[in-house]
């Protein structure tokens, strides 16, 4: 198993934020795991995630093979792996609401999410980002982080 301390996001949807007196255009995001600064958090977002492929385990028996191709799935740009990760959440039934607003605190940390890489995301960049691209992120962070 191979460590990822880091990981780039390409946004499908770029956001606007501010460098200094200007104005930028952030197309990516700069992802670093989650140190002993989140563990309390970091831990509870990785317990829905073992509840959702739990229940999801019990409700498909005899299908394991179908859940750990969905639970393994991954391109290059992490696209099948968002998909399944969010999905399989939403199937179990975990809160999402709880879910999102655990990895928003995440993020804006000061050091887990960088726009392009050089900037802190802020509450501000995080509301103004696209809703498919939290949840493609949310499913790239499980899959790098967690899996």
């Amino acid at each position: 198993m191979k460590i990822v301390r880091d990981f780039e996001y390409k946004l499908l949807c770029p956001v606007k934020y501010s460098a200094g007196a200007d104005f930028k255009d952030a197309k990516m995001l700069l992802i670093s795991s989650p140190s002993n600064r989140q563990i309390k958090i970091a831990s509870k977002l990785k317990q829905y995630v073992m509840e959702a492929v739990g229940k999801m385990r019990n409700e498909f028996k005899g299908n394991d093979k179908e859940i750990e191709a969905a639970a393994n799935a991954k391109k290059d740009d992490g696209s099948e792996a968002a998909a399944s990760y969010t999905m399989i959440m939403q199937m179990a039934g975990i809160e999402m609401e709880q879910v999102y607003d655990i990895f928003e605190r995440l993020l804006l940390d000061g050091k887990t999410c960088l726009l392009d890489g050089k900037e802190p995301l802020k509450s501000i960049n995080f509301g103004d980002m696209d809703f498919r691209d939290t949840e493609r992120l949310l499913g790239e962070y499980i899959a790098h982080f967690f899996m």
